[in-house]
């Protein structure tokens, strides 16, 4: 038994219960559709953009340019995306994207409240 949470921006399972393996393999697919990826995109940029300016107070051109390919990086290479064909291709694309886009709403909060300006809608 168990339930998930109402944590942002990421819900976790909350186990209750005795613990065990499972017997054969469990695929996971939190969207069906890359549709469906992009509805939570927003939302879940925006929150990880707000809970990284609360230790960030500036964004460089450098975290715009190379933030994405080190996390393209990081999924492709590293965690080998690649042994994964067009859905590794994919989802290091897209986790790259989600870095840009996370680091551009950051920048677009601290020039907001730098000018002085009600937090732009970004979410």
């Amino acid at each position: 038994m168990g339930r998930l949470n109402d944590e942002e921006p990421h819900n976790r399972f909350v186990f209750e219960g005795t613990a065990a393996y499972l017997a054969s393999p469990l695929d996971h697919y939190t969207e069906r559709t890359i549709e469906d990826h992009f509805r939570k995109f927003n939302n879940f940029t925006t929150l990880a953009a707000k809970e990284r300016g609360r230790t960030k107070r500036a964004v460089c051109w450098t975290d715009l340019a190379f933030r994405p390919l080190l996390t393209f990086w990081k999924y492709y290479v590293m965690r080998h995306g690649f042994r994964e064909g067009m859905h590794g291709f994919l989802i290091s694309v897209f986790a790259s994207m989600y870095t840009f886009v996370k680091y551009a709403k950051l920048w677009d909060l601290i020039r907001a409240q730098n000018d002085g300006l009600d937090p732009p809608s970004v979410g």
